[in-house]
């Protein structure tokens, strides 16, 4: 029998913890609560036990009896606060009980819960932070709550009971903020039911109650702001509804769509994409991979330096005018003019302000990895100047990264900050070091197959590694995350890798680092977007931010995710919750968001929001060319919602020499840059990962352009729908010649001939015909028939303008709910 433990007050301790109290709300703190309720408890496992943070004792936590559901713990917080996040602390070590997947609800008063949180804990020692949904209604109303129910759905472990180990609470709790949020609640809670009630009365032709709920709400000073729907759609209602004129809602939507009152359900719609092969006179840039581009959207000029061609490394500089449509070689060896020697696997960041591109990082095979080139040079190009200049020749020894290569690069340019994440670090392999790491020098690693692949260069040979007295560093090493401040080149280590911490570091900050991952600066909220990439064998699936003002880290959850599909080029999405462990197809859901693998490149458009990932092979690299495959998502930051608008799983030689001026060939290796302003992708070169031919590089040369509705697309489908009812509702009056007319005219010349899922729903539609011929065999007289096809046509109206007031922004409409369905 499932116990239920109600207890005394608990103070949470959590103020000596630590919860990471970081928030740009200086209102913001830790909410004191205690334990509440709880399903069941095993022994010694008590519910308080989550009030304090100890990560070194396995036996402080919560856990619950057995894994039936529902198991839960309820905190009662000391008073109704805003609670804004949760923080979940962790074991020392990984654990079979933690939670997989778990939900979140709150609640002024006990039992009456709102969903706060669907998400999940990752299998590690790392503790995590989820912010909670904390408004209401379209205009984000706070939402004060006194409860907290926490409902573990799945533990890592199967069949094993729920632990949670600690918990602290984030929000505000300012006693006259909360009184005044819970009356705008309450405010907003009646004028949502005076609304259904509108919108009920309304629908039934009962005016003068809706007159008399407006006259009413209109004079009561709590309820001044209350706005059944905007005097737009209620001008289309009585259009629609009340006049049944079709031909004027035409026009209506017509004004709607120029006016821009449309322009938000138009962008909330899946993109099209749309690829175009560039085609370019010589000379232009060989076959290559492992290169790197930037783009100067300003003056619309592309650059590319170095790459691997399959043979050598490369050290040319070009340039391509997108106006011109033609490349220009700058220089074919930038070594003998001052700038860096032949690379490849490094990486490049454009200063848009002073026309300077920057460069560091880069792969060295292992016969040439001597002490003299493991030195890990930085260079800038003056493109006004055509000047290289050596900032530094060892920026380890100034405090930046060691020699690294496969790791990421971007720049804030308001604060002239260059930041530098991840990347193996690459040392001699006939190096040694004892087991304990210093901070004088970064360990000495050998490098594997895999990373080395990522960079399209030979993966080095296993009798490369050596012996010694001391203990060689077998295990990779990666680089954590550095800024350098241009104005005065100086380096700063803002998180080191989590492997590589220790005592002497005044770094108090670890991050995973990682390869094959990408990162992006977002200049309008300031954070680095950093996606999952690969550590040694394992593929993490952690997406998460840094704010570079705060230092705050805050992991995206993809089980938070919302998810929108489209049927473009056999669309799908995908995710992953698995980080700790090894990649298994079986936790790996192709529907949430990119797969996880060291082919994906991004960009970022931070005045839309949104960040675009073109996602390449699978992640079999034994089985490289059964798995490389193009895939494109986007992801909107303000929704935190993955879309998958494109994605080719075809494979074969055949089948892309057929596509090669269709669409690019999947590849992993490429380069793909944005135009922020025409908003068009370019991709260039990269490997097609042909076994057969480990040589091969490319050098094709691709647009992307995202394409949503036009106008004239939008307004095309709203005619099509418009034209469908007015059809229906001279078929419902019996007047079937002119009903076949209209359809043989009006309705046919705005439908997509094309489209044959509109070509059949059209030619369904004179069925209606038939139905309301029989309907209509009736005498004149019988006035009840009458009226019953007085209310259909009133009832289709109300439903095409249901249909219609959806496209528009929810801020505009009358309530989305129906009265009726609160009695359901």
């Amino acid at each position: 029998m499932r116990k239920l433990h109600n207890m005394a007050s608990f103070d949470n301790m959590s103020d000596d913890n630590n919860c990471n109290n970081n928030n740009n709300n200086n209102n913001c703190k830790i909410l004191r609560y205690r334990i509440y309720k709880c399903s069941s408890y095993s022994p010694t496992y008590v519910p308080e036990n989550i009030l304090v943070d100890k990560p070194l004792d396995q036996s402080s936590r919560w856990s619950s009896e057995n894994d039936n559901h529902p198991q839960y713990i309820v905190l009662k917080l000391d008073q109704a606060s805003i609670v804004k996040s949760i923080t979940f602390g962790k074991f020392e070590k990984t654990h079979v009980c933690n939670m997989k997947k778990f939900k979140i609800y709150g609640a002024i008063e006990y039992d009456k819960w709102t969903e706060l949180l669907n998400a999940g804990l990752k299998n590690d020692t790392v503790p995590e932070t989820f912010e909670l949904k904390h408004t209401i209604g379209c205009d984000n109303v706070y939402y004060p709550i006194r409860y907290v129910k926490i409902m573990p759905l799945e533990s890592w472990g199967p069949s094993f009971n729920y632990s949670i180990w600690f918990v602290c609470l984030n929000g505000i709790d300012d006693k006259s903020y909360i009184d005044y949020n819970i009356n705008r609640v309450n405010q907003y809670l009646n004028n949502e039911i005076i609304r259904l009630c509108m919108k009920h009365f309304r629908r039934l032709k009962q005016t003068d109650i809706v007159d008399s709920l407006v006259k009413n709400t209109s004079s009561s000073s709590s309820s001044s702001t209350l706005s059944f729907e905007d005097k737009h759609l209620s001008l289309l209602y009585d259009i629609l509804v009340n006049n049944g004129d079709y031909k004027q809602a035409e026009i209506f939507i017509t004004n709607s769509i120029n006016n821009g009152l449309l322009d938000e359900y138009i962008s909330n719609q899946p993109y099209k994409a749309i690829w175009n092969k560039i085609n370019c006179d010589e000379p232009k840039p060989g076959k290559r991979g492992g290169h790197q581009m930037v783009l100067d959207s300003n003056n619309e000029i592309l650059y590319l330096f170095g790459g691997w061609d399959g043979r050598q490394d490369l050290a040319d500089l070009w340039s391509y005018d997108i106006k011109l449509n033609k490349w220009t070689l700058i220089c074919n060896n930038t070594e003998l003019v001052g700038g860096p020697n032949a690379r490849s696997c490094h990486k490049m960041a454009f200063d848009q302000d002073r026309k300077q591109l920057f460069t560091i990082g880069k792969y060295l095979d292992t016969q040439y990895r001597n002490v003299d080139n493991l030195k890990c040079d930085f260079y800038v190009y003056d493109i006004e100047k055509n000047q290289w200049t050596l900032i530094s020749n060892d920026t380890y020894s100034v405090g930046g990264p060691p020699l690294i290569f496969d790791h990421q690069m971007c720049i804030d340019h308001d604060k002239r900050m260059i930041y530098v994440f991840g990347g193996r670090i690459l040392l001699s392999s006939l190096s040694t070091t004892t087991n304990t790491n210093t901070s004088s020098s970064p360990p000495p690693q050998s490098v594997n197959a895999a990373a080395a692949a990522s960079c399209n260069v030979p993966s080095p040979s296993s009798s490369s590694s050596t012996t010694s007295s001391t203990t060689t560093t077998t295990e990779p090493l990666f680089s954590g995350l550095y800024s350098y401040h241009i104005p005065t080149s100086t380096w700063k280590l803002l998180a080191s890798d989590t492997t590589n911490t220790n005592s002497s570091s005044n770094i108090n900050c670890s991050l995973r680092a990682r390869v094959g991952h990408s990162m992006l600066f977002n200049q309008i909220d300031r954070k680095l977007y950093i996606s999952p990439g690969q550590r040694c064998k394992e593929y993490l699936n952690d997406y998460f931010t840094y704010n570079v003002d705060t230092n705050d880290i805050q992991r995206i959850y993809l089980a938070d995710f919302s998810i929108n599909n489209s049927n473009n080029n056999n669309n799908n999405n995908n995710n992953s919750l698995n980080k700790n462990e090894r990649f298994s197809k079986d936790e790996f859901n192709k529907n949430i968001s990119p797969g996880a693998g060291f082919t994906q490149r991004a960009t970022i458009d931070p005045v839309l929001g949104e960040i675009y990932v073109l996602s390449g092979p699978g992640k079999d690299k034994d089985k490289r060319d059964e798995n490389v495959q193009n895939s494109f998502w986007v992801y909107n930051i303000k929704n935190s919602n993955w879309t998958c608008i494109y994605r080719n799983e075809n494979t074969g030689e055949k089948y892309w020499s057929k596509m090669q001026d269709i669409e690019p060939c999947p590849r992993f290796a490429h380069q793909l840059v944005y135009d922020k302003y025409k908003k068009i992708h370019y991709l260039f070169g990269g490997n097609p990962g042909r076994s057969s031919l480990p040589k091969l590089r490319l050098d094709d040369f691709w647009t992307l352009k995202l394409c949503r509705p036009t106008h004239d697309e939008l307004l095309k489908n709203f005619k099509w729908i418009i034209r469908k009812y007015k059809f229906k509702e001279i078929a419902i009056n019996g007047n079937s010649i002119e009903a076949l007319e209209y359809l043989q005219n009006d309705v046919y010349e705005i439908i997509d001939h094309n489209d044959p899922i509109q070509t059949k729903e059209f030619q369904l539609l004179t069925s209606v015909l038939f139905k309301s011929s029989s309907s209509n065999s009736r005498t004149s007289t019988d006035d009840a028939a009458a009226d019953v096809d007085v209310d259909q046509v009133h009832n289709k109206r109300v439903q095409l303008y249901d249909k219609i007031s959806e496209f528009f922004p929810e801020s505009m409409t009358q309530p989305r709910a129906n009265l009726t369905d609160l009695l359901l």
